[in-house]
């Protein structure tokens, strides 16, 4: 005659598959394999994100003249009469001119 009535024991939220597993009819667990491929993805994310920050500290810590604005010392001078800019490196090993600027100051280079 009719259907019965469902008791407070049975779930009224299922559906059982041809598998015999159930799911929810409000598709919670359509969700499931889609919210766990999102955790894995935000694990890796947060994973990559530790290594790069890693990087960024040792940089900071071993390369800090890359990460500062640097200002180049030249100062206007005069070689034989001829003017000139020059840099100045305090640090340099050796004072170098180039063979044109050498040339346009009245040098004459030889060569052994």
């Amino acid at each position: 005659m009719g259907e019965e009535p469902k008791t407070e024991m049975e779930d009224t939220n299922t559906d059982t598959n041809k598998s015999g597993s159930c799911a929810t009819i409000d598709g919670s667990s359509l969700l499931k394999p889609k919210l766990d491929s999102i955790k894995k993805l935000t694990i890796l994310l947060d994973y990559l994100q530790k290594g790069i920050d890693e990087n960024w500290a040792a940089a900071l810590e071993h390369n800090p003249e890359a990460f500062a604005r640097v200002v180049m010392l030249y100062v206007d001078m005069e070689v034989n009469g001829f003017p000139l800019k020059a840099f100045v490196d305090n640090g340099a090993q050796s004072t170098i001119i180039s063979k044109s600027c050498a040339e346009r100051c009245g040098y004459v280079l030889f060569y052994i």
